[in-house]
């Protein structure tokens, strides 16, 4: 961090991606997760955006999708952007690991699959 700006390193504490966002997560499968005036994005090693600054909230990305919210509504975008599934009414959205990610829909948690389907269905 440096003037309040976020940016990344190498091992050797050289500067690859010049301070510039809000904030910046670590890089999980070749992304970063960044942050620029309260929308979350992506960019790759090379510091250019794969996906623009546009979701109110964001994860990283875990076996290929990452969770995005937008609005009230959580989805999961493949790394070009593209929606592996469109947002729709869950409360929260966790990581995919195993081809599984868990959800919460109206505070139980249940799990979906790569397609958005419901393998699980919502407990307490």
């Amino acid at each position: 961090e440096i003037d309040g700006k976020w940016g990344y390193i190498d091992k050797n504490g050289e500067v690859t991606i010049k301070p510039q966002f809000d904030a910046a997560a670590p890089f999980c499968e070749s992304m970063g997760l960044v942050s620029i005036g309260g929308r979350r994005g992506y960019v790759r090693t090379s510091g250019q955006f794969v996906v623009s600054p546009r979701f109110d909230e964001a994860r990283s990305f875990h076996d290929g999708l990452a969770a995005v919210r937008e609005g009230k509504l959580w989805g999961y975008i493949k790394p070009s952007g593209d929606w592996a599934i469109m947002p729709q009414r869950f409360d929260d959205a966790g990581d995919f690991q195993s081809d599984l990610a868990p959800v919460t829909i109206d505070g139980k948690t249940g799990w979906i699959n790569k397609k958005g389907e419901l393998v699980w269905q919502p407990t307490d």
